[in-house]
């Protein structure tokens, strides 16, 4: 299983680098309308799909390696065509000297390294997509929320937060706040579910609240969590 798991990261890479695509259209003169069609609008796409898998099935470590080879493979590309084109730059086409700035790859390449970070988690804001019904029609599957992290303290009746189960996330809102021997433990419930979730809520599981829920967004990712996991905990009936 795991290296199935690397086989798709490197496939993936490979397919969802343009630097590749242009050392491509080098070496075999290939400017044809499916060289194009790939740069300009299948890599945009991979890279989306990319971006979503890694946020679902990917551990950190993983997304540390893929920046990693990302940079140094963009690094060497440029090298080598930069090479090239100091070589022979007569012959080579002026659309790629142009796509050989450097300006263009670092920029899409930090945009690239934000994307990760935010869907990593890295910033006090992350995004999660909705799977479960229990929280309709507050919060429906395919939605995305905006979680912003907090502390058990900031929370109050009334607010949608995200929680730990096991190895899962669970979102749901606050119901009841109870306080023992100085400790706060919440009281949180699905909107559509008819009981209590069973386990109180404490500060050490506690992810964050949800601050922004944007409906439809996360559709595409809803869906292929489906296809690549379909284990999760059942939190229809509170658990």
């Amino acid at each position: 299983m795991r290296q199935k798991k690397i086989v798709h990261y490197i496939l993936i890479f490979l397919i969802s680098d343009i630097n590749l695509l242009s050392l491509l259209g080098v070496k075999f003169k290939l400017e044809s309308f499916t060289i194009l069609f790939a740069k300009e609008l299948l890599v945009p796409i991979m890279i989306n799909l990319l971006m979503m898998y890694l946020s679902f099935v990917s551990t950190y470590k993983t997304i540390f390696v893929i920046i990693v080879l990302n940079i140094l493979y963009c690094l060497s590309t440029y090298l080598i065509l930069q090479y090239s084109i100091d070589k022979s730059r007569k012959d080579m086409p002026s659309r790629l000297i142009i796509s050989l700035n450097p300006k263009r790859w670092i920029t899409s390449l930090v945009i690239i390294l934000f994307a990760i970070a935010f869907i990593a988690g890295l910033f006090p804001l992350s995004p999660v997509v909705i799977l479960s019904g229990s929280m309709e029609p507050s919060i429906r599957s395919g939605d995305l929320v905006i979680i912003r992290r907090c502390g058990i303290d900031e929370i109050k009746i009334g607010d949608i937060i995200e929680y730990n189960v096991d190895e899962y996330n669970v979102i749901h809102r606050v119901v009841d706040i109870n306080q023992k021997s100085g400790k706060i433990n919440l009281v949180t419930k699905g909107d559509a579910n008819e009981s209590i979730d069973k386990i109180p809520v404490t500060n050490e599981v506690v992810v964050g609240r949800v601050e922004y829920i944007v409906p439809y967004i996360g559709y595409p990712s809803y869906f292929l969590r489906r296809l690549v996991n379909n284990n999760r905990v059942n939190i229809e009936q509170g658990g």
